[in-house]
């Protein structure tokens, strides 16, 4: 319970002024650029206090999923002639071939989740609302006061891939006088049929907050390693999905950037999710 109250009590002070990078910079710098995460890894697990249990264990948990498949992704592109493919599948390998096999083990990951969830990792703290959520999501009972803590998550930590996790916990909301599910940003209400697909907007909000969201970001490289369908960074990725669905792409950018600017903003409210 004392690690529980002191990381709370750091996250709170996260939010004062002056504060402008999140405390695990160094982890996502290394995220964005490296191309061989062992060494990421390496560091993380000895650092939780600066989110490090949380980045080792977001690391991890994608090479180990890429490595159940990556044989069965290869062989699938040997006929396709596709150079943006092999380099995304040069890059999935490179990565992780050098992560001990231990670290990759369902053990592993989860004695990371469970130390960092219980107080040793701000990041994992944080990001507690969101499978805290989970239940009231599932369930259809969206109060104001679960969106405020997913939002409230994002406001301490200011980690893009933390508000990646959080995703749509951001926005959604459930009037209380109606009943109806709706979300929530700028002000407004926006109905789920919106031409502004708010699932596409806050899948562009961690890119605004400092993830490289280029052909090395994750979400691009694996549908391109695993299907083929390879686009140069996820802006061109949400373009084409907005395109096949008939929604509006400039208003989808413009609702992201409003959403990351409020989570960016030194103040403790986020008025775009108002």
């Amino acid at each position: 319970m004392k690690k529980i109250l002191a990381s709370a009590a750091f996250l709170c002070s996260l939010t004062g002024v002056g504060y402008a990078q999140p405390i695990s910079a160094s982890f996502l710098d290394r995220y964005n650029n490296s191309f061989d995460y062992s060494d990421l890894i390496s560091r993380a697990v000895d650092n939780p206090e600066a989110g490090g249990y949380f980045y080792a264990h977001k690391v991890l948990s994608e090479c180990k999923m890429a490595s159940s498949l990556f044989n069965f992704w290869k062989e699938k592109s040997k006929n396709s002639a596709n150079a943006a493919r092999d380099s995304a599948l040069n890059l999935i390998s490179a990565r992780c071939v050098n992560i001990p096999a231990e670290r990759l083990s369902d053990d592993y990951l989860s004695k990371l989740y469970v130390e960092g969830t219980s107080g040793r990792d701000p990041l994992f703290v944080a990001s507690k609302s969101y499978s805290n959520s989970m239940p009231a999501l599932k369930s259809g009972n969206v109060s104001q006061a679960r969106r405020s803590e997913a939002i409230s998550a994002a406001l301490q930590v200011k980690d893009p891939l933390v508000v990646q996790d959080l995703g749509l916990r951001l926005v959604v909301n459930k009037d209380p006088d109606s009943g109806r599910t709706t979300f929530r940003a700028h002000g407004q209400d926006i109905p789920l049929n919106s031409k502004v697909d708010v699932g596409l907007a806050t899948f562009l909000v961690p890119c605004e907050m400092g993830l490289n969201c280029d052909a090395k970001d994750f979400a691009v490289t694996l549908p391109c390693a695993s299907q083929g369908i390879c686009d140069i960074n996820r802006h061109e990725a949400v373009k084409r999905m907005a395109v096949e669905s008939g929604k509006d792409y400039e208003g989808i950018t413009k609702l992201a950037k409003l959403i990351a600017d409020s989570l960016k903003d030194q103040s403790k409210s986020a008025p775009a999710l108002d």
